[in-house]
């Protein structure tokens, strides 16, 4: 050290466990020394390293992946798979639930979602996932033709038709992923970064202040006698024991602390303007983030206004570019049923008791207020008896007269018109003219239990 002392020169006494050294302070970390160099922190870091960002981001796709949905043959309303329901044993590849959060959070915070198909469409092919920063989209005039994907320090080229790929609309990019909330966010996700790493620093040091030197400008370059004087003034400094420093140090020499107590570390202030900013920027409201913000009244609203003005815009372009690049492919059609939800169901049963309130007459029936309380449909007590009974009269029609053929044919008219209507909706009100209490009991007893309308409006209604 003392071979570099010049004039207007500056040095270091830092600590260590085992003893006190003496540094030069060019190789002092000082706060903002080496700002110059620092590089930007990217999306990918912030999610990994500082927790507040990959929470707010962690919200929206398990929001995302959190909303009921539904599989389905084409063309077909009996659902084949749901979210509450296990996976067929063709599609037990494709783990939805895993890719949705994944999906969310990469739209979220880079604009794009990328997954490679499986060949076979096999059980033994999932649904592979990639890393956004590793997809480079190949654009064409005619749009996106094949994708670079970089693994392993090898670059791969992949056909567009075996990727499934998704993109939140942007207004700068004419083709590919738009800007994204991650980017707007991680400035601020460096800022809560920046604190913890020189908190963490200066709390492993042991919060050690630390005495710097400064030489004079008309200080003289100390010879080797000098050298070894200072070396012991700063050990007798250092230990604190008595004396006085070298004549050649009086004036020239000036010493100053630096360093933190506990108490400068922190700002409070600083950290809540960096998470509230990352939270609006990532459109998360503060009430599910933040549990003193509000009351329960005004989470809940906040929760629904999240859904209708986040969630669900992006849920829709998920749900078209997979049916689009892999569930149409397949003969299947895949949706989100946010009506399902209890935040919407609540909205819902606000405008029925409006309903009931001005007309007196219920809404919903008895089983489908069941329903959505996921409770089984209630069967009325005479239908009940008769089925525990077994008793399965059969319907006789005499031909022989004329009234026995027009109520045949009333019957067979009704029965027309009922299946037509539940075959666009199983649970659209019927109120037939011709069919007794009892047989309409019966058919909406088994339209309630699932079967198929052909069982469901199959004549001679043996078990009437």
């Amino acid at each position: 050290m003392f071979n570099k002392m010049k004039a207007g020169g500056s040095y270091i006494i830092g600590g260590s466990e085992k003893g006190l050294t003496i540094h030069d302070i060019i190789n002092y970390n000082l706060p903002g020394a080496d700002y110059a160099e620092a590089q930007p922190v990217s999306v990918e870091a912030a999610y990994a390293q500082e927790g507040w960002f990959k929470r707010c981001a962690d919200v929206f796709g398990w929001s995302l992946s959190g909303l009921p949905w539904s599989v389905s043959k084409t063309g077909s309303d009996e659902p084949l798979w749901t979210y509450d329901s296990t996976a067929p044993e063709e599609l037990e590849w494709l783990h939805i639930e895993d890719f949705l959060f994944r999906c969310g959070v990469s739209l979220k915070l880079t604009g794009a979602a990328y997954a490679l198909k499986p060949q076979t469409m096999g059980q033994n092919d999932p649904l592979q996932w990639f890393s956004p920063s590793t997809v480079t989209p190949i654009q064409t005039a005619g749009g996106i033709s094949a994708f670079k994907r970089l693994a392993n320090g090898k670059e791969f080229t992949i056909p567009a038709e075996h990727m499934v790929y998704i993109y939140k609309p942007g207004v700068f990019a004419e083709q590919g992923p738009g800007s994204s909330e991650g980017v707007a966010a991680k400035v601020y996700a460096q800022v809560l970064l920046d604190q913890a790493t020189y908190t963490s620093d200066q709390l492993r040091s042991g919060l050690i202040k630390k005495t710097i030197f400064t030489a004079d400008k008309d200080a003289r370059p100390p010879d080797e006698l000098q050298k070894k004087s200072i070396k012991e003034f700063l050990r007798r400094f250092i230990l604190g024991a008595k004396g006085t420093p070298p004549e050649v140090l009086t004036g020239g020499i000036n010493a100053q602390m630096i360093g933190s107590d506990l108490s400068d570390l922190a700002s409070e202030e600083l950290s809540n303007l960096a998470r509230e900013a990352i939270a609006t920027s990532l459109g998360i409201p503060h009430s599910i983030v933040m549990s003193n913000s509000a009351n329960f009244a005004t989470a809940e609203q906040d929760n629904l206004n999240f859904l209708t003005t986040s969630v669900l815009p992006v849920s829709n372009v998920v749900s078209r570019s997979l049916n689009a690049q892999l569930f149409k492919g397949l003969g299947l059609e895949f949706k989100f049923e946010p009506a399902k939800l209890e935040a919407f169901q609540n909205i819902e049963d606000q405008k029925a008791e409006k309903i009931f309130t001005l007309t007196g007459i219920p809404p919903l029936t008895i089983n489908e207020g069941r329903e959505r309380m996921g409770l089984n449909p209630f069967t009325p007590p005479e239908l009940q008896a008769h089925i525990d009974l077994h008793k399965a009269p059969t319907l006789a029609f005499d031909s022989s007269t004329s009234t026995g053929n027009e109520e045949a044919g009333g019957k067979a008219l009704d029965i027309k018109r009922w299946k037509k209507k539940a075959s666009r909706n199983r649970k659209a009100s019927f109120n037939p003219d011709a069919l007794t209490r009892h047989e309409e009991l019966t058919i909406k007893q088994r339209l309630a239990e699932g079967q198929a309308l052909d069982e469901v409006f199959s004549p001679p209604y043996e078990d009437f």
